[in-house]
């Protein structure tokens, strides 16, 4: 056998997993820990808890075209999944390298879903590349401010310094 044929199968499965990680990014439910002033993964975090009615999470991995419909999905099952009257969500956007103009459209059609259903979104821990697309963009006049510079762990305690998206 020659070794040019046997490293090929490994490349491909790489590359399978590769495209199977991008299009379904860890979508992390964020809780607070007693005792801590941080946010936590509950999946990775046993002692963290989430805020009743408050959904807190993080997308580690740049949005674009590709995964755009999996966080929105995925979000939709956290929500069912929490069995509470949602308030409000929050979207730590610390782990969002990129954003494409594909996945800021279903951004703003999934805050637009929020809004009219009186929940509120906000947006925290936006580095400058995803800034800059969102800004680029046509939002909504009813969007407000759309985002803080606030890191999600300063969120836990009492939301300081975290401007809604919107009014509710």
């Amino acid at each position: 056998m020659d070794w040019r044929r046997g490293s090929s199968w490994p490349a491909a499965l790489s590359l399978v997993v590769v495209i199977y990680r991008v299009t379904r990014p860890r979508v992390a439910v964020l809780g607070a820990e007693p005792g801590t002033p941080t946010l936590h993964d509950v999946e990775r975090h046993p002692l963290a808890r989430t805020v009743p009615g408050v959904i807190i999470v993080r997308v580690d991995a740049p949005l674009f075209y590709a995964n755009a419909d999996y966080v929105e999905e995925r979000l939709q099952r956290i929500e069912e999944a929490s069995g509470e009257a949602v308030t409000a969500v929050v979207l730590d956007a610390s782990g969002i390298d990129d954003l494409d103009s594909t996945a800021d459209h279903h951004l703003r059609t999934l805050v637009k879903t929020y809004h009219d259903r009186g929940v509120s979104f906000l947006m925290v821990s936006i580095k400058s590349e995803v800034r800059a697309v969102m800004d680029a963009s046509v939002w909504p006049p009813w969007w407000g401010p759309r985002t803080s510079s606030t890191p999600t762990s300063r969120c836990s305690g009492g939301w300081p310094g975290v401007r809604p998206a919107f009014p509710r």
